[in-house]
């Protein structure tokens, strides 16, 4: 996203030179948003923070103002990051930079969805930047309130903006106190929209408080407005394809932020289609533009990739990694007509061949306890947010207790952990059944996705670490009882693929992690 900033502009003399270690001292001084100018003769040359660190060229970055001005910024975000706006007269009016957003726009002639903004009579939006721009110009002349607050540099933009008839304008420098008269008659019902990037978050912050983050706006008023035209079929159907940025989730955690995006799309009227080739350092991923949904998982619905290859409308999701907030407003328009269709199965027959070829490892699955023990970096990095797992010493314990009523044969252990398997071996000996995937130990602090970085990627890595996981939560599925050490996504789906079945289910509640 590309924002106005605050930052100063220092000018000197262009015939200076300015080795590497002066600029450094320069930035330490004053601060990463300043600009050096150097005028000479030959015309004007900017360095700035960014061309010091090798993020940009070093060159004249003025931007004359426009209504476009931050498009065109956006565009020129591959050699520079930090840009100054300019009047007609070359007079200095503000300085822009890119930073970076959850939402990953692109400027499309899509569609617009105004459900959400639509149930709100007022907004107040916390700053000038590129998106706020782009809700001003497209999507308020067809929003139903009345009134818009403008806070922050929007004086700048007054004269190529366009007015907005029927619309209640306001612009503030900055929100206080005396501002609140201008949502007079409208205050109960005012969505204020900030810039910070979201985070997984209570819900509350935007049903008791009405906050909302620009990037959530964005990624639901934006959600359809990537149209493309691959070809003349199907034009009769809209095809939306979901991709996004996921680094550290695991296959559940990008399948449930997705499935909510695509249950969005279909309650809408759209046909989707899984494509995430933008998860480059994501561990499944082996190079990069893989597809970490196909490797695993077939399509909702029988659709194919194949089906939009020529099909007339074709709409490219935003970043589907969508954090609570985003999913929770999405899930609220989302209606029946939005559940996906599964019934040919949800993994493809590559992940279903691997299980078939492992489940007799299971001999006596009705005299299998199963258990789940996550560890790595649910137990030493303690993720802010995520559920607390019980350790081993609990879990043996609350076995015991268990077999008081129901002994069992065997224990089926499904962990990622190295450690975990070497404790639990010690205790169960031969009673201990475990598949041969692929576990790790991590150093408190560090994440599980840390060690499959882009520079440590093998050919067929990314399946086998993926397909491993799958075939451990299928066998737990298949045990006669589930014990788990917490909530996660493994959890959620072992229980899912038993269907109920389980004769017993215990799984550990210790609380969430701080945040």
């Amino acid at each position: 996203m590309v924002t106005t900033i605050n930052g100063e502009i220092y000018t000197f003399d262009g015939n200076e030179i300015w080795s590497k270690e002066r600029q450094q001292e320069f930035f330490r001084e004053h601060g990463k948003n300043a600009i050096i100018e150097l005028v000479s003769e030959n015309g004007v040359t900017h360095m700035t923070y960014d061309s010091l660190t090798g993020l940009s060229q070093v060159k004249d970055i003025r931007i004359t103002l426009s209504a476009d001005m931050f498009k065109e910024a956006y565009y020129r975000t591959q050699t520079d990051t930090t840009w100054i706006v300019c009047d007609e007269n070359g007079n200095y009016l503000t300085i822009l930079k890119a930073v970076p957003s959850y939402y990953l726009h692109s400027y499309g002639d899509g569609e617009l969805d105004l459900d959400f903004l639509n149930k709100y009579d007022a907004l107040v939006f916390y700053g000038l930047n590129e998106y706020f721009v782009e809700l001003y110009r497209k999507a308020l002349p067809i929003w139903k309130g009345k009134r818009v607050v403008l806070c922050g540099e929007w004086e700048v933009m007054g004269n190529v903006l366009p007015g907005l008839p029927g619309k209640e304008i306001f612009m503030k420098s900055d929100w206080n106190e005396s501002a609140g008269g201008l949502l007079e008659g409208v205050s109960d019902n005012v969505l204020h929209i900030g810039t910070r990037m979201p985070k997984n978050e209570n819900i509350s912050r935007l049903t008791e408080n009405r906050v909302a983050m620009i990037d959530e706006v964005m990624t639901y008023t934006f959600c359809f407005s990537n149209l493309k035209h691959f070809g003349d079929k199907h034009p009769d159907k809209k095809f939306f394809v979901i991709d996004g940025v996921f680094s550290i989730e695991g296959i559940f955690g990008v399948r449930d932020k997705v499935l909510t995006m695509a249950e969005f799309a279909k309650s809408k009227g759209f046909i989707p289609v899984f494509y995430i080739i933008n998860s480059t350092d994501n561990m499944y991923s082996d190079f990069k533009g893989d597809d970490i949904w196909g490797k695993f998982m077939k399509q909702p619905g029988g659709t194919t990739l194949d089906d939009i290859k020529e099909a007339k409308n074709v709409y490219i999701s935003p970043n589907a990694n969508c954090l609570n907030i985003m999913r929770y407003m999405m899930k609220c328009d989302t209606d029946e007509s939005g559940r996906l269709d599964w019934s040919h199965g949800f993994y493809n027959d590559r992940v279903e061949q691997y299980i078939s070829e492992r489940k007799s490892l299971l001999k006596e699955p009705k005299e299998t306890l199963g258990v789940l023990i996550r560890g790595t970096d649910y137990q030493k990095t303690k993720m802010p947010g995520h559920n607390k797992h019980a350790d081993v010493p609990m879990i043996v314990e609350k076995i015991k207790e268990i077999e008081t009523e129901h002994p069992y044969k065997y224990i089926y252990l499904a962990t990622e952990d190295i450690e975990i398997l070497d404790e639990m071996k010690n205790i169960y000996g031969s009673r201990l059944i475990y598949t041969d995937q692929q576990r790790f130990k991590i150093e408190p602090g560090q994440l599980l996705a840390n060690l499959h970085g882009e520079d440590t990627k093998e050919k067929g890595k990314g399946f086998r670490l993926g397909v491993e996981y799958l075939c451990t939560l299928r066998l737990l599925s298949m045990c006669d009882s589930l014990l788990a050490s917490g909530g996660c996504g493994g959890v959620d789906e072992a229980l899912r693929e038993n269907g109920g079945r389980y004769r017993m289910t215990y799984i550990f509640d210790l609380g969430i992690n701080a945040r």
